[in-house]
């Protein structure tokens, strides 16, 4: 025979009010993780930025430096801009987040552009080395040419889902 319970609960069980009115966690940190992303942001394009002055267009020295130090110099700038879209979305940050996508998609667009420049320049700067360096020059440019599909492919994919949590928010509010 089994035991049976000496308290038995009839109704539903009451709610706690301070369960009710809290806030999810995501809610309340994604300012926060925003605010950071944005800082972060802003001090590796900075620098991202400084690389192109003085500008020199037309020498392929020139062009060629910074092009790979644009792809070399992209990590901090773009971990901040994660962060930045990730907090967007935890606060639901609606037109924020349409913002960041649309820089998100512009990014991709110019990263692209940079991509396509560097590849007009392989001819001419693997011409111009001496031969024993040619293999360093080598896999330097394929480091940058890898890290450059990489990024823009990192910021397409930020682009998409910050406009994709955008029309979420969207949806939820209406």
């Amino acid at each position: 025979m089994t035991a049976m319970p000496d308290t038995i609960l009839i109704g539903p069980a009451e709610k706690s009010p301070a369960r009710s009115t809290a806030a999810r966690p995501a809610d309340s940190l994604g300012p926060a993780i925003a605010a950071i992303g944005a800082a972060i942001a802003l001090i590796g394009w900075a620098d991202v930025i400084l690389l192109w002055f003085p500008p020199d267009p037309g020498s392929p020295e020139w062009e060629l430096g910074s092009l790979s130090a644009t792809f070399e110099s992209l990590p901090l700038g773009t971990l901040g801009f994660s962060a930045l879209v990730l907090g967007l979305a935890a606060a639901r940050a609606r037109f924020r987040l349409l913002a960041a996508g649309i820089a998100s998609w512009i990014t991709t667009i110019a990263l692209a552009a940079a991509l396509a420049l560097l590849l007009l320049d392989l001819p001419l700067a693997l011409r111009m080395i001496a031969p024993e360096l040619r293999v360093p020059m080598q896999i330097a440019l394929g480091k940058s040419l890898g890290m450059a599909v990489v990024y823009v492919a990192i910021y397409a994919a930020l682009g998409w889902f910050a406009l994709r949590r955008f029309r979420r928010c969207a949806g939820a509010a209406g």
